[in-house]
């Protein structure tokens, strides 16, 4: 089991830097886009873009702070802290509860974590 372990460890780092790295370039395409209707002088480019701009930059940091949510379960995961697994149930179970390919990992999540095996990779003392 503590092969499994690794790598849904591994999957949470790779989609968390995932999520963190896209989340930049969305909050940056926000600001920009803002910035760029703030500047023009139309009144209705000024409206649009300054809606997308915000949109795009909630977008952004909801995607930023989700990555770091990730890159901390899989720290938590391959360190075989016991706040790891409880953080990795938790974010296996928003997975599942995607509706998405993510589905898949999320069950994979919940089958490794609950597992007596998955128990026992994390009983020692840290």
């Amino acid at each position: 089991m503590s092969r499994h372990v690794a790598i849904l460890g591994f999957i949470h780092l790779v989609l968390g830097g995932l999520a963190v790295v896209g989340g930049i370039l969305l909050l940056l395409f926000g600001l920009g886009s803002g910035l760029f209707g703030w500047i023009s002088g139309d009144e209705g480019l000024r409206m649009g873009l300054g809606l997308v701009g915000m949109l795009g930059s909630a977008l952004g940091g909801a995607a930023i702070v989700g990555g770091l949510l990730g890159l901390l379960t899989a720290y938590g995961l391959l360190g075989r802290f016991k706040w790891g697994r409880i953080l990795g149930i938790i974010s296996s179970v928003l997975w599942v509860l995607n509706f998405s390919w993510t589905s898949l990992i999320g069950v994979y999540g919940l089958w490794v974590l609950l597992s007596e095996g998955g128990a026992r990779e994390f009983s020692k003392a840290r």
